[in-house]
């Protein structure tokens, strides 16, 4: 496939690499797919160029780390609360 990344979305140079995992969990996005590249390069998916060669190593694409992760996650952090490890109820709350 071939991808622009982040630092290139300006210029709109492309990178062409073969796809080790899909980063974007919907099946379209406006803006492309994004994906993990075999290099360990993300960005997002301008276009199809042909299928993967059949002497691909299909076990050391899935073992390709994200160099994404960590990075923050999407849900909020919760603190602890002020009662201790308890989780809070909804009648606990007094507004």
């Amino acid at each position: 496939v071939d991808v622009v990344q982040k630092a290139d979305q300006r210029t709109g140079t492309l990178t062409r690499g073969v796809v080790a995992r899909h980063l974007t969990r919907s099946a379209h996005h406006p803006r492309g797919i994004k994906v993990l590249l075999a290099e360990e390069i993300v960005g997002r998916v301008v276009d199809l160029v042909a299928p993967p060669p059949e002497d691909v190593d299909h076990e050391a694409l899935a073992k390709t780390r994200n160099p994404q992760q960590g990075r923050g996650g999407r849900g909020r952090r919760r603190r602890p609360s002020a009662e201790g490890d308890e989780p809070r109820r909804v009648a606990s709350y007094r507004g």
